[in-house]
């Protein structure tokens, strides 16, 4: 049986020790994102469940994303690498909120003047100096990931500027940090767009109703059996 070669382990290492100067994306407290989520839901959770950059509790991270197109491709994932269509009742109650970050600025921002939000941006040529290599916004399982968010949030920053895993192209996300649970403080959406109404988003095929289909009998009568 053959070893595990290089090219099957992960080159991307935990976070070092020292943070100081990582990149930072700033986010202003208006800028729109987009999240996908279930419409009888809050758009506000913050998970600590072990995502790829989720917090442990008290903390907790929320993902959103540059584009509402983007918000469905991160929610579907595998479902829609799969496959060009999507299986009837993939988007059912599925909807996607325009939304904005801002939030109270903390004591420090005032005394700064300050309310962009600070995020890590791990997407910039300068994060490959603490260690960062594209592995960080795709790899599996979660748990090195985990850890550079932890970092991150013990540095002061307000989330993470990333790549999602399944938009290629110059789409951008947010895993954004803060106290685990929903948080009802934030506003919603007042009209979410219902997830098909989403330009972009693949076709649903249906399954098919009894009265389009051709229905074929079986024969009647004694079928003869060759000796």
């Amino acid at each position: 049986m053959g070893g595990v070669s290089a090219r099957d382990v992960s080159a991307q290492l935990p976070p070092p020790d020292d943070l100081r100067g990582f990149p930072v994306r700033r986010l202003a407290p208006d800028a729109p994102v987009f999240r996908a989520h279930q419409a009888r839901r809050s758009p506000w959770w913050f998970s600590s469940s072990g995502g790829r950059f989720d917090l442990s509790e008290p903390r907790g991270t929320c993902y959103v994303a540059s584009s509402a197109l983007v918000a469905v491709r991160e929610r579907l994932g595998p479902v829609l690498a799969a496959r060009s269509t999507l299986p009837a009742g993939a988007l059912d109650g599925v909807v996607v909120s325009r939304l904005t970050l801002a939030r109270p600025p903390t004591a420090a921002q005032e005394h700064r003047g300050e309310r962009a939000l600070r995020l890590a941006n791990v997407r910039t040529a300068a994060a490959a100096d603490f260690g960062v290599t594209r592995e960080l916004e795709s790899m599996t399982p979660y748990d090195v990931p985990v850890r550079w968010a932890a970092a991150f949030d013990a540095a002061g920053f307000d989330g993470v500027w990333y790549g999602p895993r399944f938009s290629p192209g110059a789409a951008g996300a947010v895993a954004a940090f803060g106290p685990a649970g929903q948080d009802d403080a934030r506003a919603v959406d007042p009209e979410p767009v219902p997830v098909t109404q989403v330009a972009g988003v693949p076709a649903v095929v249906e399954p098919p109703r009894r009265r389009d289909l051709l229905v074929i009998e079986p024969p009647r009568g004694r079928v003869s059996r060759s000796r």
